[in-house]
């Protein structure tokens, strides 16, 4: 009994066409009858006619009807200046904080109590500081500190 392959290498070797997808069976019946399978013809499909009408058939508009078309709006591009916004006027308390912030960042890393008690150490600072430098390093401090405690809140 003859395999699968073996049907086919037989049929191509007569040249039977067709042979593609069918079983063992199917094989067979081509080797014995030698002709290949006759292709199925599909019923072609019938024109189409439209149903009848009831009465008259619909009469066409005698006039074209003529739709206004309105051209898209043209967008226009202007040159208009925008106005720059003036820079806000910096407050005292501004301009000090940017000239100290690195300081004033670094004590708002530090607890509010410890702020407090740095803050009373520098008034006492303030008070008996004996030379102008000292009692202006001190304010200094005092403000920086003052400031971190009103930021912390």
């Amino acid at each position: 009994m003859p395999s699968i392959c073996e049907l086919k290498i037989e049929l191509k070797a007569k040249g039977i066409k067709g042979i593609t997808g069918l079983n063992k069976s199917g094989l067979e019946s081509l080797l014995k009858g030698d002709k290949s399978e006759p292709k199925k013809e599909y019923a072609k499909p019938k024109p189409f006619t439209p149903a009848p009408t009831k009465g008259e058939s619909p009469k066409v508009a005698e006039k074209t009807i003529d739709k206004k078309i309105k051209p898209p709006k043209m967008l226009m591009l202007t040159n208009k200046q925008v106005k720059e916004s003036k820079p806000k006027k910096q407050t005292k308390q501004m301009k000090f904080y940017e000239e100290h912030k690195s300081r004033i960042d670094g004590f708002m890393k530090s607890p509010r109590n410890v702020l407090l008690s740095k803050l009373s150490k520098v008034e006492s600072l303030m008070t008996g500081a004996s030379t102008d430098a000292e009692k202006k390093q001190a304010t200094m401090q005092y403000e920086i500190l003052n400031t971190a405690i009103k930021m912390k809140k």
